[in-house]
């Protein structure tokens, strides 16, 4: 097994449908794998529907949000071995540990900041 090297895991490789050749987001990716509704998608990045319509124009706050939706996908898909069904799987369950909310629906309240810090804590072995 190869050492894990935390400085390194910052370049997506689990999951690269997620990433376009410009290191962006694909945001029509990220919401399939997260199993969200157009509707659902816009309103956990707080967007109208119609300023996620052109990704082209989507203001750098909302992909900022976005990005972290995808990262979050990504370290749990390493954890998986690069599963995306695994992956997909994890985020709809609702999660013991996590007050038997779902990771989806921590991104849908808003705390996908917090799930990446937990996943990351998680995975390196810095759980408190």
């Amino acid at each position: 097994m190869q050492p894990r090297f935390s400085l390194f895991n910052t370049v997506p490789s689990a999951l690269p449908l997620l990433w376009n050749d410009q290191g962006r987001v694909q945001f029509e990716e990220v919401r399939k794998l997260l199993d969200l509704s157009k509707s659902d998608f816009a309103r956990a990045a707080r967007a109208s529907q119609k300023q996620m319509a052109d990704v082209l124009k989507i203001p750098k706050e909302i992909e900022e949000r976005v990005r972290v939706w995808a990262l979050v996908l990504e370290e749990v898909a390493r954890f998986f071995d690069g599963d995306a069904k695994k992956t997909a799987l994890w985020f709809n369950i609702p999660n013991p540990l996590l007050g038997e909310v779902s990771p989806r629906d921590m991104i849908l309240y808003g705390r996908a900041r917090k799930l990446l810090q937990i996943v990351r804590d998680e995975i390196s072995g810095d759980v408190p």
